[in-house]
């Protein structure tokens, strides 16, 4: 059984990776008034160069051609305010961390919070659990949009299992909203070193890879082999010394719900297929 002490330290570094308190549930689609672009205010240019020492490349305009990973989107609470990141694996479903989902959300945006698009449901994984003090267990759920989005395609999902000895060392991208700004690992700074014993967790290290807060619910990127690139993680936590440097950062393995993910997907169509013939005059 965790200790109190355990638990506390749990949920503090999970509140390190998310920006503010979770939100409630929201309705309507909302964009933001008299807001042309993301501004570059002071706070953000701080956070640009805090990003420069750590090897990270910084997406100025998420949602815009120039964007390498437009399928990765920040997710907000009932409030419009940042809560996390998630990824788009279908048109109308967005997949994050189940942790941002703790009181449901309400929006996400994959313009940097110009265009927030509704949420119209939810689904947090049956087993997620606040887990172990590494990581959250079954840390995924996934985000039902009320109206699809056409202009994005969607990141393939990696369906073969992560093998800590054939797939050791293969170069990944971690990719997130951390402290409220869209930001990649570059060059050869993020690959996969393992999978936690027991756990389903992948990890990556290096301290200047590390995730922030901000960048749960993000993805991890695989690139294995010549293969179309695809979705092999979902962000989730980071483990720390007791000195607060930063070991590794994890995220939720896709593979191993690979097949949950598409039952749920195919389960929801199929409701929301017949909610509309049974509303039908």
């Amino acid at each position: 059984m965790e200790s109190p002490r355990l638990r506390f330290l749990t949920r503090f570094i999970l509140a390190l990776l998310i920006t503010i308190p979770f939100g409630c549930a929201s309705n309507g689609t909302f964009t933001p008034q008299n807001v042309d672009k993301p501004r570059l205010n002071d706070e953000t240019f701080i956070a640009i160069v805090s990003k420069a020492k750590i090897n990270k490349g910084v997406i100025f305009n998420p949602g815009s051609s120039l964007d390498p990973f437009p399928y990765v989107c920040s997710v907000f609470n009932c409030n419009r305010i940042l809560v996390g990141s998630g990824v788009l694996i279908k048109q109308s479903v967005v997949i994050t961390a189940a942790h941002c989902n703790i009181n449901p959300l309400g929006f996400v945006s994959f313009d940097g919070g110009i265009t927030l698009l509704e949420i119209g449901d939810s689904l947090d994984h049956p087993s997620f659990s606040m887990g172990s003090f590494s990581s959250p267990g079954c840390d995924l759920s996934l985000l039902f949009l009320e109206e699809p989005v056409e202009d994005i395609t969607p990141v393939l999902l990696r369906e073969e299992a992560l093998s800590w000895r054939k797939d050791r060392g293969i170069r990944m991208a971690a990719i997130g909203f951390g402290k409220g700004i869209k930001s990649f690992t570059v060059g050869g700074s993020c690959r996969y070193y393992g999978t936690m014993e027991g756990s389903n967790s992948l990890m990556w290290e290096g301290s200047e890879t590390h995730a922030e807060r901000g960048d749960s619910g993000g993805a991890v990127i695989c690139f294995n082999h010549g293969e179309t690139p695809s979705l092999c993680g979902i962000i989730a936590s980071v483990l720390m010394s007791k000195k607060g440097t930063v070991i590794h950062s994890s995220a939720t393995r896709i593979d191993l719900y690979y097949k949950w993910i598409g039952e749920s997907i195919d389960d929801n169509e199929k409701n929301t297929r017949e909610n509309k013939q049974n509303n039908k005059p």
